[in-house]
């Protein structure tokens, strides 16, 4: 069964549209017939059909009617029309599609032949995904269902944000950094002290003794605290991820013990 392509059918009801409040006059009918050709040999079949058919009803004069049935008939045997398909990127047909014609306002597209009139046209495709693409052809006529398959290609992949290193990153590296210089203070403190206990050593005050032995502990200490903190803080700012890849988040404990002749220390991440 022949199917009317839907933009023929919709530039007749736009011209149906205007004059649906009464039939055509005579001087309509001969008006809408000149105009008819004019269209027609300015190659706007589309709207050349469309005066045609008002010029063909029964209110018009016989001789008219009978030429614009004629006409009507010609311009639809010359209408181009094409059948297009989407594809997406994995070779899927789509028909969740759009088109614009001619940078006109989009519609969906139908799987019905595509009329257009005779020469280039702009037809650009976009899908619900955002993938789009636009292309020119050119219809002459009498092509009649004119195969065009469209390729869409896959949508871009979305900006990935950058990097923000964790907050621990930055308050580990603060924590090392003090306990460099909390280890330099309190070393050269004991040894400053150690100096001064080797004058009177083996007899010097065992009060003096122990608040050497606690510099050099507290050296200790911040040493360690030192190296764990930069070590991990480095750990976590290599092998971070940015926060939108990530829906959990790590959270770093330190713990420190003192145990007899030093201290001990342990870092636990959790996630």
């Amino acid at each position: 069964m022949h199917r009317v392509p839907q933009a023929f059918c919709l530039a007749l009801s736009v011209v149906a549209a205007r004059r649906a409040d009464a039939a055509p006059s005579t001087r309509e009918c001969v008006d809408a017939h000149t105009e008819g050709q004019l269209l027609r040999h300015g190659g706007h079949l589309l709207e050349a059909a469309a005066e045609f058919n008002l010029c063909a009803v029964e209110s018009c004069p016989a001789i008219v009617r009978s030429d614009c049935t004629e006409l009507r008939h010609e311009v639809e045997t010359a209408q181009p029309t094409a059948i297009v398909t989407v594809v997406d990127a994995q070779g899927k047909e789509r028909t969740d599609a759009s088109i614009a014609i001619d940078n006109a306002p989009p519609v969906p597209l139908s799987t019905e032949p595509l009329a257009l009139d005779p020469g280039e046209h702009l037809l650009s495709f976009t899908l619900p995904s955002g993938s789009t693409r636009s292309l020119h052809v050119v219809l002459r006529e009498w092509d009649k269902a004119r195969p065009i398959v469209v390729e869409l290609p896959a949508p871009p992949p979305a900006s990935t944000p950058p990097y923000s290193p964790s907050p621990a990153v930055y308050v580990l590296g603060g924590v090392g950094v003090a306990g460099l210089a909390s280890f330099a203070y309190f070393g050269l403190s004991g040894l400053s002290l150690q100096h001064d206990l080797e004058e009177c050593a083996p007899h010097c005050v065992k009060a003096d003794v122990d608040r050497m032995r606690s510099r050099y502990l507290v050296a200790d200490v911040s040493l360690l605290v030192a190296v764990t903190s930069l070590g991990v803080g480095t750990y976590l700012f290599l092998s971070g991820r940015p926060a939108t890849e990530s829906k959990e988040r790590a959270s770093l404990e330190l713990r420190l013990s003192a145990v007899r002749g030093g201290a001990s220390i342990f870092a636990v991440k959790g996630f």
